[in-house]
């Protein structure tokens, strides 16, 4: 709905241009009673009741609220705007260089935000010129916002009333979409691509994905978006359900191929089939955003676009059933939203106006399903869930094959199952997409020896069924090669634009069709423009009546990415350093080229292939490309090395940089020598890839255990490469694994077993007999650490396990229990464990983690053992207590001055040293004057530089340095920060060089010199502020520069936020500072948080001097 009168514009107009002539405060954000107007706004008042049922008390005040708080919403950012918030004092003041008046620098704010040339002499304070200016840039704001504002006014209400018809209506709205859209809908979802056959269907294919879930580690706030049902940990037997629960927000995340459209269709159908009347909506999120205008939509009207744009997909929806369907999408939990191919949507506006979209789907009552492809450009928001595709199991391979020919004695079938044994199965096996297209091309007795030659077969079939389908005649080689052209042409401009420029959006066939025929001479060139213009190049009628088709036009993305790479190779002909150039240019762009490359790798010749290992192993630090993707690309190209030359180089780079599935992936015997060797050495091993695909094989089950037996003399340094080797020893040998990893934990590793074993491996576990195991170890230190294990990385039920109806210790139980900071079962029991623990009966450990959660009482009772009491002093620094009067305070031998500056690291291992660490740290609380600055703030280095920073050692009682840091914080938030700040800056960077730039107090120092501010400043003290923060800023990240700390990140965002400090920062950049990879991606992710459009326009030119040639300036200017 949108104003239909001029004089609710001109009321609103008066409204507002009141608030803007109103004398008095000259800072912030007014209220309606600091203003006036002459006639107020009745009508609009009238229009607001009557669009929002709320009752004729609706008042002036009510109505500028909403104009406030729409002009406040950061989805309302156009230019229009963003000029009346300048004007209506609603966006912050940062005064310019020259300390104009407040009123004026608005006005020239506003006139920059619309393009308009200011004229500070033609336009002067009061003069009726400046009121005529901002009056006009109030009605052209108002006219940009007006469907915003009726829309924010009526959505509670309307909500409420879509709520109440649902019940009213129900005979009515409980048909969700009409029979005929519900019958398309499900005939085309069923269905899928074309060249599957008839008898396999969506509901057939979905059981065989393999979909893991996983819950976000923090719970969200419990007034944002809901999430899914709570999970035991990160596996769950129904992923289908639970993306279908009511409020699910997830993401679908997976490589190429791995069936993520293939699962949001079938979630669309199961809940329609299951929930009769359930709204379903299935649509490719390309399709959406041509649809989607610059403006961000209200809820209301963007359900609606979704309403259309499947009608069209779809069957048409009258204008009934669209208004009901609307209701239940707004009001109705049992709908479901699934938006597909987040990726395929071009950066840029497109992908803008899609993420504002998904934002704005939060607030349905529904699930909203996302999916696409892994990368940088995919951000998960938070409180949204994520389920990783992952490849499909080898039995699902074989079982999707075996289903696509009927006949248990069709020869072809026999042909595609031996594909699962030759040398490209590694490339095929874990896609469902790749599967099909052997399975295909096995239907014609097609044969192929790479993955490139495969697609090259599927392109040809499809060609060829077109051609036919046409009803033209036999095509011959010739036709299928100039239609393959005309596909390569047509793939490389959609996908990158034309030969010069990128601009993904504005290639669409439609454009594209008629300049390609135009410059195409070939034989039956009468036929080609007819198939291709008919046709829609490559989508057939019935095709696109069976699926629902992207913009790519085939069946998958990756056969576009494919014919792009064809078209590069056809492209640079014969010159190998050219492609290798064009290549690389394609991955800076940020963009997903790893397809397209691997394709392309495959027909390079022996030199470019060489060229680009080369070059991408030397852009694995180079800024301009993503972080991680040569990296990621290097991984997919090292199946594909024939070169001696190439796999040796990329064997060196994995061995220097200890990238142990690469190395294995190039030269399985040399990494298998040289990894047994490294276990026996001090330096840590993380992934070594003895559970991936491409490189399990190499893992036997002898060869496991050795390298176990080697790996476990160091479980500290090698316990990544531990875990990974005992769950690859159980999924060969059942329970071999499992008992491997006991050794493991008996062998003392700091911390406790958390991370959850697969799915896979606990289905069908013997946990009786792994309980039994657990029960019959000697040593309680080890046994309840066992169980902690069995309960939370093998998911085992201990209480079906505990004495007498199992083997298990309830004690061992009522341990994890208190470490955990849980309280199951008997209240008396666990007390009486909670005593013993405190006393030592359980260990130093124990009585040290045990003491660690005491009330003030229990300290003063029970506390005696040494390590509870150094557990107890950490409870009471942190939390507050009083000590007195127990075993925490004793008469003590030095003071708290000696005992600071006396301290180190292997004091953490002492419980008394401990103890009179932290009573001094309560006397420095208490009485700051006892302990000098120098001594502290020496202190205070010591910990953040400890570079043992491993966690806590639940073996022998040793201090975790994390802890002393927390304490520390505790005790500095009542001591005082700004003399230690100060002090530390007065240092030498390099003596806090350990602390790779966490320093809490120089964090809290900069926030608070942020922020610092009175009521009484005026333009000239906040110009000043700025210049001093900026000042700051300069001094403090080009310090850390210096011992290479990167300091940006101790800086709030909002540091950028004001233009003044903006500007003053931008122009004292320097190489020094940016060189460091961590204040580079802050500097990009605070300029992309304010000011996105100008750092995208304005970045190369700021950064790119910088990051080729050493830079530097005195400061802020």
């Amino acid at each position: 709905m949108a104003f239909d009168s001029a004089t609710v514009v001109s009321e609103l107009r008066h409204l507002l241009i009141g608030q803007y002539e109103r004398e008095g405060q000259r800072r912030g954000t007014r209220t309606v009673d600091a203003f006036t107007t002459v006639v107020g706004c009745p009508k609009t008042n009238e229009e607001f009741i009557a669009v929002s049922g709320v009752g004729v008390e609706w008042t002036k005040e009510d109505t500028w609220q909403q104009v406030k708080r729409v002009l406040e919403a950061p989805r309302s950012d156009s230019p229009e705007a963003n000029a009346a918030r300048y004007l209506l004092y609603l966006q912050k003041m940062w005064v310019t260089p020259g300390s104009v008046d407040e009123r004026e620098w608005r006005q020239q704010r506003a006139a920059e935000v619309l393009g308009l040339d200011w004229d500070s002499n033609k336009f002067r304070f009061r003069d009726d010129r400046t009121v005529k200016f901002a009056s006009d840039i109030v009605d052209r704001a108002l006219i940009a916002l007006q469907d915003a504002l009726l829309t924010a006014t009526q959505s509670a209400a309307a909500r409420a009333s879509a709520a109440a018809s649902l019940h009213a209506e129900h005979s009515i709205v409980a048909s969700g979409w009409t029979e005929d859209v519900e019958a398309e809908l499900v005939r085309r979802l069923a269905r899928l691509p074309l060249h599957y056959p008839a008898h396999l269907t969506t509901s057939i294919l979905a059981p065989m994905l393999n979909p893991h879930i996983r819950v976000p580690a923090d719970d969200p706030d419990p007034d944002a978006v809901p999430t899914l049902p709570p999970l035991w940990r990160d596996e769950s037997e129904d992923t289908s359900e639970l993306l279908r629960a009511a409020g699910a927000r997830a993401y679908v995340v997976g490589e190429p191929g791995t069936g993520k459209s293939t699962l949001l269709r079938s979630i669309t159908l199961t809940q329609m089939k299951e929930l009769p009347g359930a709204v379903g909506v299935f649509v490719p999120l390309i399709d959406l955003a041509e649809e989607l205008p610059e403006r961000t939509l209200p809820l209301p009207e963007l359900l609606g676009v979704l309403i259309d744009l499947s009608a069209r997909l779809y069957a048409p929806v009258d204008a009934e059933a669209r208004k009901q369907v609307l209701r239940r999408l707004e009001a109705d939990d049992s709908t479901v939203l699934c938006l597909d191919g987040l990726d395929e949507v071009p950066e840029g506006a497109l992908a803008d106006r899609v993420r504002r979209a998904i934002e704005a789907l939060a607030d349905v009552p529904g699930a909203v399903v996302v999916s696409s492809r892994p990368g940088p450009r995919v951000s998960v928001p938070a409180g949204w869930d994520t389920v990783t595709m992952q490849s499909v199991r080898s039995e699902s391979a074989k079982q999707l094959l075996e289903l696509w020919f009927e006949s248990a004695d069709d020869p072809r079938k026999a042909r595609a199952l031996a594909i699962l044994e030759s040398d490209v199965a590694s490339d095929i096996s874990g896609s469902p997409l790749l599967l099909g297209f052997v399975a295909y091309a096995a239907s014609f007795d097609r044969e192929f020896d790479s993955l490139s030659d495969l697609y090259e077969q599927y392109i040809a079939l499809t060609l060829e069924r077109i051609w036919k389908t046409a009803g033209l005649h036999e095509p011959s080689d010739v036709v299928i090669e100039n239609l393959m052209h005309l596909a390569r042409l047509l793939a490389w401009r959609m996908a990158y634009g034309d030969d010069d420029q990128k601009d993904a959006s504005r290639w669409r066939e439609s454009e594209t069709l008629s300049q390609i025929l135009r410059t195409v001479e070939r034989p039956d060139r009468e036929d080609l423009a007819r198939i291709v213009q008919a046709e829609g190049l490559f989508t057939m009628a019935v095709a696109a009546a069976l699926r629902l088709h992207t913009s790519y036009r085939w069946v998958h993305r990756t056969v576009q990415e494919h014919l792009v790479a064809m078209y590069m190779q056809e492209r640079e002909g014969g010159d190998p350093s050219t492609m290798v150039e064009r290549l690389l240019g394609l991955l800076a762009s940020g963009d997903d080229w790893r397809v397209v490359a691997t394709h392309l790798f495959t027909r390079m010749t022996s030199d470019a292939q060489l060229a680009l290992i080369r070059r991408l192993i030397d852009a694995q630090d180079d800024p301009r490309y993503i972080t991680g993707e040569p990296d990621k690309l290097l991984e997919g190209l090292a199946e594909h090395f024939q070169d001696e030359a190439a796999l040796a180089m990329l064997a060196e780079d994995a061995r220097q940089r200890g990238a142990w599935p690469a190395w294995f992936y190039v030269d399985p015997d040399g990494a298998r020598t040289a990894l047994l060797a490294a276990a026996d050495t001090e330096a840590p091993i993380d992934v070594i890839g003895a559970d991936a695909p491409q490189t399990s094989q190499h893992f036997d089950v002898d060869y496991l255990r050795d390298l176990i037996s080697r790996l476990i003399k160091r479980p500290k340094q090698h316990y990544g490469a531990l875990l990974e080797a005992c769950m690859a020893l159980e999924s060969r040998e059942p329970l071999a694994g499992v008992f491997a990893f006991f050794d493991v934990i008996a062998a003392g590793p700091p911390g406790l077993a958390r991370h959850p074993w697969p799915k896979d491996l606990l289905e069908g576990m013997d946990l009786a007999t792994v309980a039994q195991r657990i029960s019959e170890h000697p040593d309680r230190a080890v046994r309840w650490r066992l169980l902690h294990f069995f309960m939370f990385c093998l998911h085992g039920m201990a209480s079906l396990f505990l004495v007498p109806d199992g083997p298990l210790d309830p004690v061992d139980f009522d341990l994890v229990q208190i470490v955990e900071k849980k309280i199951i079962g008997s209240a008396h029991r666990l007390g009486n464990t909670m005593r013993g623990a405190i006393a030592g009966d359980y260990g130093d450990v124990i009585a040290y983690v045990a003491a660690k959660g005491l009330t003030a009482d229990a300290v003063r009772e029970v506390v005696e053992h040494p390590w509870g009491i150094v557990g107890a002093w950490e409870h009471v620094l942190i939390n507050g207590g009083n000590a007195g009067g127990t075993a925490l305070i004793r008469d003590e031998p030095h003071s708290a001055v000696e005992v600071m500056a006396a301290y180190d690291s292997g004091w953490r291992s002492d419980p008394e040293r401990m103890r009179q660490l932290y009573r001094a740290f309560a006397e420095s609380m208490l009485r700051p004057d006892t302990v000098d600055t120098a001594t502290f703030t020496e202190l205070y280095r010591k910990v953040l530089c400890d570079p043992d920073r491993s966690e806590f050692d639940y073996v022998n009682a040793r201090v975790a340095i994390e802890a002393i840091e927390k304490t520390l914080d505790a005790v500095i938030r009542i001591r005082g920060y700004v003399d230690i700040a100060e002090e530390i800056l007065r240092q030498e960077p390099e003596a806090w060089a350990g602390s790779d730039g966490r320093i809490p107090v120089l964090e809290a120092y900069l926030s608070d010199r942020y922020r610092q501010r009175e009521d009484d400043w005026g333009d000239e003290e906040y110009e000043q502020h700025w210049h001093e923060v900026s000042q700051v800023f300069y001094d403090v990240t080009n310090w850390g520069a210096r011992a290479g700390l990167p300091l940006m990140p101790l800086f709030v965002t909002h540091f950028m936020e004001a233009p003044t400090t903006r500007e003053l920062t931008l122009g004292s950049l320097n190489r020094d500072v940016l060189s460091i990879p961590r204040n580079l991606s802050w500097l990009d992710h605070t300029m992309m948080l304010f000011y996105r459009y100008f750092w995208r326009e304005n970045r190369s030119k700021y950064l790119a001097p910088l990051l080729t040639e050493g830079t530097g300036t005195d400061g802020p200017a």
